[in-house]
């Protein structure tokens, strides 16, 4: 019983002290949203390029109207953000690039081993 009571013990006191740090945190990101739609309505550029450097720093909340009040600001401060791609896509795009690039190095070498050999970037890879 002690065994099982001391990690019990130890989740409870974790979330005790971590919660109101996200609460915290909840309330700070409304409060600059709120802060950032006054100052888009007085075309502040000042306020708004402040109030975005602070949310870019911060947790996108969950809510949806949140959200859109969240993108509006950083995108008002700083343009249109690229699209943040999937980390796997970019990776499988990598793999697949890599696969080819030694495909291809292995068909140089047939077709003319010396050049195969001190191009750089199939010498790398031929030599791996």
């Amino acid at each position: 019983m002690f065994r099982t009571s001391i990690p019990l013990m130890f989740y409870l006191v974790y979330f005790a002290f971590h919660a109101p740090a996200v609460q915290a945190n909840s309330n700070r990101v409304k409060v600059l949203l709120n802060i950032c739609d006054v100052a888009l309505q007085n075309a502040d550029s000042g306020t708004i390029k402040n109030i975005a450097t602070q949310l870019n720093t911060l947790e996108r909340p969950d809510d949806p109207l949140l959200k859109k009040k969240y993108d509006n600001c950083l995108t008002t401060a700083f343009g249109t953000r690229p699209e943040i791609e999937n980390l796997d896509d970019i990776l499988n795009q990598i793999n697949q690039a890599s696969e080819a690039l030694e495909k291809n190095c292995k068909k140089l070498l047939k077709a003319s081993p010396e050049t195969a050999v001190t191009h750089t970037v199939c010498k790398e890879i031929l030599i791996k």
